[in-house]
């Protein structure tokens, strides 16, 4: 494993992908922090660097928080080469090796749900063993998924660990409202735990291939079917814990664009560099217009050094800067009256980040109104 420092700005921290149902401990990352800046080492982030260039953080999501609050510009990663969906894939993975902060039940199922978004063709068996969880477990969270899916037909064709592919029958609806699955004459014998009819409801076999006593070649029956949307919801909790109040539903509701804006901002800034090395991109290097920054360092010694446009630079610090975080102002929660002309939320009673400016005792106290602890 090859270990390098890599700025915190080149990082894409995408939320979405983030299993926790809370995506940020406060006290968690300030203990991070602390230990940063006592010179602890810690271990490195993982990061997914993709085809068009991005890096994508999958683990680490609190020790980038607590570099950043220690003052830190670089962070220790592994950097691992793959799509967009690999890094969606390979957070979804991360819970053994969280120890300090365990995931909860919740945190689980999100890494189920995220999974099943980018392979939904997976077996029960497959999604569980990747993410750590029962196929049962599996099997509920997908029952949901396929509930919320707008985007036509759930497939019914599934991929075991062994790369074998089969198919499971749709379900039927019978009187009340249950579902009950139904097997086809050549199914081989009645349904059993783990098969097409088992009570984890996904038709994985047992030993996550196909299933056994069809005596046919179960990939020629096969069934392509379309791909559930692949939807990023708003968060359910703020940055703090608290669940999105109803005058902030709204703003949360843009979370996600920011999240994508995100995107196409580091997407317009690889282009820049891309654009700059051409030969008709001379007068982009010119002073006036970009610098020459230096970036992580590679395998071979060299750095993935870059121009960068400070508009651009300054544009995604402002976009991440001021995205929804906080669903209530903490200035309601002090003794003194709320300011009429509050410069923290402008009146909407809402906030993005909050900086050292705010007092702990304020946080604390708009925490235990809605009985968050920490």
């Amino acid at each position: 494993m090859s270990v390098v420092m890599i700025a915190l700005e080149e990082l894409t921290v995408d939320l979405s992908i983030q299993p926790r149902k809370v995506p940020l401990n406060a006290e968690h990352a300030d203990e991070i922090a602390a230990a940063v800046r006592a010179g602890q080492d810690m271990p490195p982030v993982r990061v997914y660097r993709t085809p068009d260039s991005e890096h994508v953080l999958t683990r680490g999501f609190h020790r980038v928080e607590g570099y950043a609050r220690a003052g830190k510009t670089h962070v220790p990663a592994e950097i691992r080469e793959g799509t967009r969906e690999d890094a969606v894939l390979d957070a979804a993975a991360s819970a053994p090796e969280h120890q300090t902060l365990k995931f909860t039940n919740d945190d689980k199922r999100n890494a189920v749900a995220n999974v099943l978004k980018v392979r939904p063709e997976w077996s029960n068996r497959r999604v569980a063993d990747h993410v750590g969880v029962s196929d049962m477990l599996v099997a509920d969270v997908r029952r949901q998924v396929q509930e919320s899916c707008t985007s036509g037909a759930a497939s019914t064709k599934r991929v075991g660990k062994d790369g074998k592919a089969y198919t499971v029958q749709p379900k039927k609806k019978e009187a009340g409202g249950k579902a009950k699955a139904t097997a086809k004459a050549d199914d081989g014998p009645a349904a059993r735990p783990g098969t097409a009819g088992g009570p984890d409801g996904g038709g994985a076999p047992p030993d996550g291939g196909h299933a056994a006593g069809g005596g046919g070649a179960p990939e020629a029956a096969a069934v392509d079917a379309p791909r559930p949307a692949k939807v990023v919801p708003p968060p359910a909790l703020d940055a703090w814990g608290i669940p999105v109040q109803p005058h902030a539903a709204e703003a949360f509701a843009a979370v996600p664009k920011f999240a994508e804006l995100v995107r196409a901002i580091d997407h317009a800034r690889r282009l820049f560099d891309e654009v700059a090395n051409l030969a008709g991109g001379r007068f982009l290097t010119l002073p006036d217009v970009s610098s020459y920054r230096r970036g992580a360092k590679l395998d071979g010694g060299e750095y993935a050094d870059r121009f960068v446009h400070p508009g651009l630079e300054q544009a995604r610090k402002q976009v991440a800067n001021a995205r929804p975080a906080h669903t209530v102002c903490p200035w309601h929660y002090v003794e003194a009256a709320h300011p009429a002309d509050c410069r923290t939320c402008l009146n909407h009673n809402w906030t993005p980040a909050l900086g050292g400016s705010i007092p702990d005792s304020a946080v604390a106290a708009a925490k235990a109104a809605f009985g968050v602890e920490g």
